[in-house]
């Protein structure tokens, strides 16, 4: 057989260079093809790029994360006995049969102890990236086939410490980061949550049959409507008159009246129905910290990216919701700073109701900051 001829080249052989070439290009394309067809987008977000050097996750910390969580973080989030016990014993035990829920268990977990240990923050953190990484990959691949009455019951918990983390991750960012953005962030926390609502949408009636059906009890109550959380209740108040104020000092336009309005609506509806629905196992400033994403328009999330002042402003109104909700966790589950906004007229009850139960959560203040320039 002839031999193939070549040249040589002070970069290697041309032949060899050129297939080389041509290999790149098309793993680049792959990558671009990939990238585009995510269908699952919203969990880009909470993947972090780590260095290879710097990724040290060994067994022994692995169980301090599990014995940290089993001991103390499952506590957090429940103040019911019913839902704790499933938080401390169900939910481990469902994780050995699925690795991603195992992953983000231990990521919410190195959260928590990043919070509770600031001279080991670090190394917490990259705990967290690390094993937040390893959960997302293998929620994608499993959300990629069926949700089935086996699987789904490990989504949903994954889906729920995913989120939780999601909202520890962004705290202390302003501190460490300049470009960070709370609005952006938290934007990308609705998109998430909107997203994984999918799983309790298809798969309720397998939830509420399977091992994690003591989180989905419902207490006495639930026939007919009962009254507003005494928590929720000024908020609840102020927000039928919301929508007045905001016409009355301008900051309604014509065209996006409607959005804002039915934002509020939303937001109203979003209380009524976690104060009405007596669910034991979480408080229901959390239960309304989950829900109001899912109720909102996409055309008022498109009006928060455009930094609409209206727009902030019930946005401001919800995070006094997330700031009752960390007040209860007892850590900065769901974010805060002791960044205070400049006073508009508006601004003055979100950042007076966060600061009747401690500093203004970072989301609360920050977005008001945005809102006033």
């Amino acid at each position: 057989m002839k031999r193939l001829g070549y040249r040589k080249s002070r970069n290697g052989c041309l032949r060899w260079v050129g297939i080389g070439a041509e290999a790149t290009d098309k793993r680049a394309l792959i990558n671009n093809y990939v990238a585009t067809t995510d269908p699952f987008p919203y969990f880009s977000r909470f993947l972090t790029d780590l260095n290879k050097t710097e990724t040290a996750s060994g067994w022994i910390s692995d169980l301090e994360l599990m014995h940290h969580y089993t001991s103390v973080s499952y506590q957090t989030f429940s103040n019911s006995s019913v839902g704790q016990k499933t938080l401390q014993y169900d939910v481990p035990r469902e994780a050995l049969s699925y690795s991603f829920l195992l992953h983000q268990i231990l990521a919410f977990s190195a959260y928590h102890l990043a919070y509770l240990q600031p001279e080991c923050r670090h190394v917490y953190l990259m705990q967290a990236a690390q094993h937040q990484n390893d959960a997302i990959n293998g929620m994608r691949g499993t959300l990629l086939g069926t949700i089935t009455p086996t699987n789904c019951n490990a989504l949903f918990a994954s889906s729920i410490f995913l989120t939780l983390s999601a909202f520890a991750t962004y705290p202390s960012y302003e501190k460490h980061n300049p470009s960070f953005s709370p609005i952006d962030s938290i934007l990308d926390i609705f998109t998430l949550t909107d997203g994984m609502s999918v799983i309790l949408r298809t798969s309720d009636e397998d939830l509420r049959k399977g091992p994690l059906r003591e989180i989905f009890i419902r207490g006495a109550g639930d026939a007919t409507p009962t009254t507003v959380e005494a928590t929720l209740q000024p908020l609840f108040d102020r927000l039928p008159g919301l929508s007045t104020q905001l016409t009355e000092i301008g900051a309604l336009e014509h065209e996006g009246k409607y959005i804002i309005v039915n934002a509020i609506i939303a937001l109203s509806k979003c209380i009524a129905k976690v104060s009405t629905v007596n669910a034991m196992s979480a408080p229901v400033e959390f239960r309304a910290v989950f829900l109001w994403p899912i109720m909102m328009s996409t055309d008022y999330l498109d009006s928060l990216r455009q930094r609409q002042p209206a727009a902030l402003v019930v946005l401001a109104h919800y995070c006094v919701i997330v700031h009752l909700a960390d007040a209860f966790s007892g850590w900065d589950a769901l974010g805060r700073a002791d960044n205070v906004a400049h006073g508009d007229d508006w601004s003055w009850w979100p950042k007076g109701a966060a600061g009747q139960h401690g500093s203004c959560n970072a989301y609360c203040s920050l977005t008001l900051t945005a809102a006033c320039g």
